[in-house]
């Protein structure tokens, strides 16, 4: 029977790629709304293969990891379905709403774009939504956990690795598997590890599954596919964790349900269960390069190189173009090179460099060749020459450093169809450069001679210029203590900006009620009143309670009736965003909320203002 099944897959394969549907490239962000200092992750997935992806710029966030790609294979009941996503981990770096730009991929002939993103980065902890979700997803994730304890006598995940020690820039391999003992039906990519800390790169694995093979794990013998494979260099010391990789499967086994026909008392029932598995988290311990016999202009380079440098013509005219050549060869951390910076005479144009890159990347390291072409013109006739250039690495094989350096280049310039005869050659223009110091031309113009005894020195003038410095000084290090002062008096600059970022959050509140979206604009007033409470009353968001607030407000002098109405205001708020049942408008509390703290602001300016003429 499963013979037959494997024989009508095969057929029916063609006709569902013909019929599979428009080709989709789509972005996704596993979240939204974020706050300063946690992470996130954007993927880009397209239902089909693709080719020469280019990213959007991350211009607005950190990136901690990526592109990390995977794979998703899936015939299931006879249909065939494929995706490629690439991900990348994030890190907010200021607040604000930040836009991603669309991805482009190539397919076939075709350029397609993704969609955009909008990502909203907020100050503090998260929305309580957001934590909510979050919360979801742990207890999801901790069922999973569970079923997969279940089935690790069948089938399990593991991630090896060929080091758990290495450098900065040192090449990790990292090798996800697949153990089995069990008939797996289908399978999926949930979640790709975040790899923070790492640069990575997947290796193309197109036979994992037709190259499956046999381990023996504590005396059992397990069917063995790989998942995926990934190189991984470290990009700073300490201790990393390569993230667990999370699949779905749905595996064959035998059914305890009563046969149904003759074809079942004979060969057994069987059924299809769906587990969810998660590998082991994996420690690393980076180490930095080592600090003694370093190099002055090390710049991270990792492995084995060579360098070396040439320039296409020797002897050209001024204003002729010149190609100079720096190749970079050797196996390491090719792809994460800075771009050399040689130094060139001063009369020469540059640009920025065409690089080159001929690397391949496979388990025994990243190995090939970094060209970089700069275009250079010199300007003026002469003799110049292009000072060697020095590059450094570390062998962590030898654990030492080694300093190379490229041959220098003597260039001859000739004079040039379009340099005038009057402009000084590149030689003789450096020599005047040096007789300048102490050699001054002779000056022809008698009107710009002074007469003796004519100076500038002991004028008031000059007195003026010679004390301004001290007094600027001076100036300066009393408005410094003063911004000092307030700085550090926290509880003050809280109290002063209480309202101004009152009265924004209930502008942002505002919006809500045009949208129709009651949950957000109670949740926003209610935030809103409880931070400019907390600033303005100067209490610990710990100690932040009605009570709390009722009393302090009462201590100064502040209407009991403004207090009440305030404390409702606050229930309504509450109460309306789980049981929308209030016989307040929208409009009204948005407007209550407003009122109340503009009252409280001249109550409390008012008593101040007593209190100073008192």
């Amino acid at each position: 029977m499963r013979f037959l099944k494997h024989i009508l897959i095969l057929f029916l394969l063609p006709v569902n790629l013909l019929f599979a549907g428009e080709i989709q490239f789509t972005a996704q962000a596993n979240r939204t709304k974020v706050a300063l200092g946690e992470n996130f992750q954007v993927s880009f997935t397209i239902n089909s293969s693709g080719s020469d992806f280019k990213a959007p710029n991350f211009a607005d966030f950190r990136v901690l990891s990526g592109p990390n790609q995977s794979t998703s294979v899936q015939i299931v009941n006879g249909n065939y379905s494929q995706s490629l996503t690439l991900s990348y981990i994030l890190s907010p770096v200021k607040e604000g709403k930040f836009k991603i730009r669309p991805a482009k991929i190539k397919v076939g002939s075709k350029l397609l774009e993704s969609n955009e993103l909008t990502i909203e980065v907020l100050k503090g902890q998260a929305p309580a939504q957001t934590q909510q979700n979050q919360q979801r997803q742990n207890t999801t994730n901790q069922k999973q956990e569970s079923t997969s304890n279940n089935s690790s006598d069948d089938i399990f995940l593991k991630v090896s690795v060929n080091k758990t020690n290495a450098y900065i820039g040192e090449q990790i391999n990292a090798t996800y598997k697949v153990y089995y003992r069990v008939n797996i039906q289908q399978y999926n990519v949930n979640k790709v590890p975040a790899l923070t800390g790492f640069w990575s790169q997947d290796l193309d694995n197109p036979n994992a599954e037709s190259n499956a093979y046999t381990e023996n794990v504590n005396g059992t013998v397990y069917h063995v596919s790989e998942i995926k494979k990934t190189i991984l260099f470290p990009q700073r010391s300490g201790k990393l964790i390569l993230d667990p990789l999370e699949m779905d499967f749905v595996i064959q086994k035998q059914s305890n349900r009563r046969p149904q026909n003759i074809f079942d008392q004979f060969f057994g029932t069987v059924e299809n269960v769906k587990y969810s598995l998660k590998s082991q988290p994996v420690k690393i311990e980076v180490l930095p390069t080592p600090e003694n016999n370093k190099p002055l202009g090390y710049s991270g380079a990792v492995g084995n190189f060579t360098i070396d440098c040439k320039a296409d013509k020797l002897k050209v005219k001024a204003n002729e173009a010149i190609n100079y050549i720096i190749t970079i060869s050797g196996k390491g951390n090719l792809k994460l090179l800075e771009t050399p910076k040689p130094t060139f005479p001063s009369d020469f144009e540059t640009y920025d460099p065409k690089i080159s890159e001929k690397v391949i990347t496979n388990e025994s390291g990243s190995s090939g060749t970094i060209t970089y072409e700069y275009l250079i013109i010199p300007r003026h006739s002469g003799k110049f020459t292009i000072d060697p250039l020095a590059f450094s690495y570390f062998n962590p094989a030898t654990k030492q450093y080694k300093e190379l350096y490229t041959p220098a280049i003597e260039l001859n310039i000739e004079k040039g169809d379009a340099e005038e005869s009057t402009v000084i050659s590149g030689k003789d223009k450096e020599d005047v450069k040096m007789l300048a110091d102490d050699i001054q031309y002779i000056k022809t113009d008698l009107d710009e001679i002074n007469e003796t005894g004519r100076y500038f020195f002991g004028t008031g003038f000059f007195y003026f210029l010679f004390a301004l410095p001290f007094i600027l000084m001076s100036l300066f290090l009393a408005l410094w203590k003063k911004h000092e002062e307030n700085s550090q008096n926290h509880t003050w600059l809280k109290s002063s900006k209480a309202k101004k970022i009152a009265i924004k959050k209930l502008s942002n509140a505002k919006k809500h009620i045009d949208n129709n979206e009651d949950k957000l604009l109670y949740e926003e007033i209610f935030r809103a009143l409880y931070g400019y409470l907390g600033d303005k009353l100067s209490i610990a968001v710990a100690d932040l309670s009605k009570e709390s607030i009722s009393d302090s407000l009462s201590s100064k002098n502040i209407r009991q009736e403004t207090i009440n109405q305030l404390l409702e205001t606050l229930d309504h708020c509450e109460y309306a965003r789980f049981a929308p049942t209030s016989n307040l408008s929208k409009s009204e509390i948005y407007k209550n909320a407003e009122s109340i703290i503009i009252e409280i602001e001249e109550a409390l300016d008012s008593a101040k203002h007593k209190l100073s003429h008192a």
